[in-house]
């Protein structure tokens, strides 16, 4: 939100309800000169800073500044602040606002002078009267004025109004806080979220628990609780959990989350013997879950199979890896284990899950048994007396000891695999009125988009239906007996009328019929929570400097392509980004200095000053395709030989992870520029070595020069220098493209471009890439050429240079930047050995056409020079 650039006022509510508006400083250099000397008046002992987004609130102007119509109230444009306004700020109501008028003010000065003219021609005795006046004048001059320590008590006001808003912020907070806790336990036994017994159990423990209130008093008082929690809350905290989801969260949220996030108290419960058999810590969980819960435990059971590695390893009192059916009889003469039988019991009526073996005495109602289609399941579901087949189709059985009968649900992910690979291989089928359902209508439906180059709203590649290396992906199955491909075919058969296609209805029918089974039984898995995201990056090393995770990665992806038999290259990005000047206290030390990761006590980092900037190195693959970023530093401005040195330790840390880097891009900055000289690198056309050597390896890492960067510092030069001269003397103008604008504006049509007056009056957005390459683009260049020689403006003639110009640039643009193998045009597809030699010859030729540099005036030194 704005706030005002002298009195500090904010744009909020309040100011609304007020009907004060903000306005930013005008344009014209003579209003703009008064504003600024009225800002310096305003206050002598503060420096205030005017820049483009500044703004003065309409407190400061007088009422006859403003027009005032029907629905607004508009600033005119010859309007001058002269209110001055004192106020302090977060105590408004002890010390109201005080305004003064400076131009009343200057106004009775002139007066008194005035006033002063006439007494002095009344004698001797009126000469000493004006004396005493001019004294008196000269008196209240100097008294009025600033006393000498008035910037001290301007900045322990500034303090004490900072300490105002942060006190009165406390009451607020505390005012949420501060609850009773009996009066929780009675809002959450309103609420139906506890039972009798358990507001008697919350009672109890906290009339005994003294760890709970500390810790909320801690965080209170901004005071970061320990990690570790005591055994009495552990457990306060896991049986409170236990008997009520919802009361738990009630209580964290009420309590400013003083008790542990539910994931901790799953990590809590991962620490169980995990010895193969039964599991007792989990028979012991959901027996004390039925006993607990008031109404009854639905549960389905599910089973796998998941392949292990063949491995024997000692823990220090057994070996593992044999053959272990929960029975502790494991010696060398048993066979090592391939694959790992789990049960799983997932609740039905609530929202956990949990890997068990027996289940007889834990209470809970078992109605479902899941798993998959392979032959030994459908062989033990026969066993249990259930049967698959038509002719003896039962689909539950009983177990001794439980009332209820348990139904068979086969696994509906495994079962559409096995659905697709048997239409994959019989590929034909024949259903009840003896249609052929033929896999053949699949097959010619990816022809004919692979052929047409369109895909008819579906995900159908070869991948789909070559699929004998991808049988266990799941996605390939659904994707092909989906309601799209049904819906395909149906088009190529109704509407395209295609003879291939004609006899495919008993396929569609027969695709549409599983694609709305497999809808009905799978459901859909949510994303994970937001904090749950922030977790996994907490758990990373997040400090200035190399980011020891980022290449433990890149090791790790190194390996895993050598294992393919192939070798992983990437290319080093760096930029600098803008941050806010800020220091917060991490718990462990302060961060927002200066830091290039050298580490250092918080007692040294105070005496350094702020970072306005945080210098970001990525590593970019270029045969696969991902991006980590590997290091970043917090500074405040960095030389040439310090930026050359952190690339140098960078490529020697990367060196040692495997991957080969064969590239380095950046932004055109005259410091980079200055940094690859530093390297050994030379961009200077006349004296071109576009590489540097590799500080272990001596390989050539060639320079990139980032391509949106270079565009918008061709659009800004020549924005600002309006003209530029070529070294034939022709002449690229800036007002061509402003006269385009101007016309389309005029006539309320647009020549097929997207010029805008955002795109001629850039100044404010001169950071947005896609303004420049909308400036310098085939369509523009194409509308100067239409009003030049079509429509034979006055105002176009003489504009083949700065068409020239713009289709230039347009097409180097996109040989730089674009990656699209499929694009029509010449220049914006990725480079290949049909269209090499021609695209080769024109950059040659845009080489010569910039080798000569542009120049802002006729025989002068150029501003635009070609580099590499």
């Amino acid at each position: 939100m704005p706030s005002c650039n002298l009195c500090g006022r904010t744009q909020n509510a309040k100011s609304k309800e007020n009907k004060i508006t903000f306005h930013r400083y005008p344009k014209c250099p003579d209003i703009y000169e008064k504003w600024i000397e009225f800002s310096r008046r305003y206050d002598e002992h503060r420096s205030i800073i005017v820049n483009e987004k500044s703004v003065v609130c309409s407190a400061h102007f007088a009422a006859d500044s403003f027009n005032v119509y029907i629905k607004n109230t508009m600033l005119k444009s010859t309007a001058i602040p002269s209110l001055i306004i004192q106020r302090v700020r977060f105590a408004k109501l002890d010390y109201p606002e005080k305004t003064t008028n400076l131009h009343s003010e200057e106004k009775q000065k002139v007066d008194d002078m005035e006033d002063i003219g006439c007494i002095a021609n009344q004698g001797v005795f009126n000469f000493f009267f004006l004396c005493l006046i001019v004294y008196h004048n000269v008196n209240i001059y100097f008294f009025t004025r600033p006393i000498e320590n008035f910037s001290v008590l301007s900045n322990d006001t500034d303090l004490k109004s900072k300490k105002i808003k942060m006190l009165n912020q406390t009451i607020r907070r505390q005012r949420k806080i501060i609850v009773s806790l009996k009066c929780i336990i009675s809002s959450l036994k309103d609420n139906n979220l506890i039972n009798e017994d358990t507001s008697t159990l919350l009672l109890d423990n906290f009339g005994e628990n003294k760890h709970l209130i500390s810790r909320l008093a801690k965080k209170n008082a901004r005071i970061t609780p320990t990690k570790k929690y005591c055994p009495e809350l552990r457990r306060f905290a896991i049986s409170l959990h236990f008997r009520s989801v919802s009361a738990y969260n009630f209580v964290r949220k009420e309590f400013n989350t003083i008790l542990p996030h539910p994931r901790t108290l799953g990590k809590w419960y991962s620490n169980i013997n995990c010895e193969s058999g039964f599991t007792t810590e989990a028979l012991n969980t959901l027996a004390l879950k039925c006993r607990n819960t008031l109404k009854p435990v639905y549960c389905a059971l599910v089973m796998d199979e998941m392949a292990v590695r063949q491995h024997v390893e000692w823990d220090g009192t057994n070996y593992h890896g044999y053959v272990n059916v929960g029975e502790s009889i494991c010696n060398e003469t048993m066979e090592k284990a391939k694959e790992a039988l789990v049960f799983l019991v997932v609740a039905l009526n609530e929202a956990w899950k949990i890997p068990v073996d027996v289940l007889t005495k834990t209470g809970v109602t078992i109605v479902s048994l899941t798993f998959d289609g392979c032959p030994t399941n459908i062989n033990m579901v026969k066993i249990l007396g259930c049967g698959l087949y038509a002719d003896n189709f039962n689909i539950s059985f009983k177990v001794d000891g439980v009332a209820n009968t348990i139904s068979i649900i086969p696994d509906p992910a495994h079962m559409v695999k096995l659905i697709r690979n048997a239409f994959g291989e019989k590929r034909q089928f024949i259903d009840m009125d003896e249609g052929v359902i033929d896999f053949e209508y699949i097959n010619k439906l990816l022809i004919l988009q692979e052929e047409e180059g369109c895909h008819l709203a579906n995900k159908l590649k070869k991948q789909h239906v070559f699929y004998s290396r991808q049988k266990m992906k799941v996605k390939l199955a659904t994707q092909l007996l989906s309601r799209s491909v049904s819906e395909a075919l149906t088009f190529c058969r109704d509407k395209l009328e295609l003879p291939a296609f004609k006899d495919s209805g008993p396929t569609i029918k027969f695709i549409k019929y599983f694609n709305d089974a497999f809808d009905n039984l799978n459901s859909s898995k949510a994303l994970p929570d937001v904090s749950t995201i922030r977790k996994w990056y907490s758990k990373l090393d997040g400090l200035p400097g190399m980011t020891k995770e980022s290449f433990q990665a890149i090791s790790l992806k190194v390996k895993g392509m050598k294992v393919n038999g192939k070798q992983l290259y990437g290319c080093l990005v760096m930029d600098e980004m803008s941050i806010k000047q800020h220091v917060h206290w991490t718990g462990t030390r302060h961060q927002g200095y200066i830091d290039f990761g050298l580490g250092g006590k918080t007692e040294e980092m105070d005496n350094l000053p702020y970072a306005k900037d945080a210098f970001v190195i990525m590593v970019v693959g270029m045969n696969t395709s991902w991006k980590v970023p590997i290091a970043y530093y917090l500074i405040n401005g960095i030389s040439a030989e310090e930026k050359a040195n952190i690339i140098l330790n960078c490529l020697q840390e990367l060196d040692t992870t495997g991957i080969i880097i064969k590239t380095l891009t950046f932004d055109g900055a005259a410091n980079n520029l200055s940094m690859a000289s530093e390297l050994g690198a030379n961009l200077q056309y006349s004296e071109l070595k576009p590489y540097f050597l590799h500080p272990n390896t001596n390989d050539k890492i060639h320079i990139i020069l980032d391509p949106c960067h270079m565009v918008k510092l061709l659009r800004n030069c020549l924005g600002d220098w309006k003209i530029l001269y070529t070294t034939n003397g022709e002449t690229i103008k800036w007002s061509y493209f402003k006269n385009l604008v101007n016309l389309q504006n005029e006539s309320g049509l647009h020549s097929a471009t997207k010029l805008r007056n955002r795109h001629i009056y850039y100044f404010r957005e001169k950071m947005k890439v896609r303004l420049s390459v909308q400036t310098f683009s085939t369509i523009v260049a194409n509308a100067i050429l239409f009003c030049m020689n079509d429509l034979k403006l006055d105002n176009f003639q003489g504009a083949d240079a700065t068409i020239e110009f713009c289709l230039r640039i347009n097409n180097i643009f996109d040989i730089l930047n674009t990656r699209n193998f499929l694009s029509k045009g010449t220049y914006n597809k990725s480079i290949n050995k049909r269209i090499k030699t021609e695209i080769f010859h024109y950059i040659e030729e845009s080489i010569d056409y910039l080798a000569g540099g542009f120049n802002a005036m006729k025989n002068q030194q150029n501003v635009v020079s070609c580099q590499y």
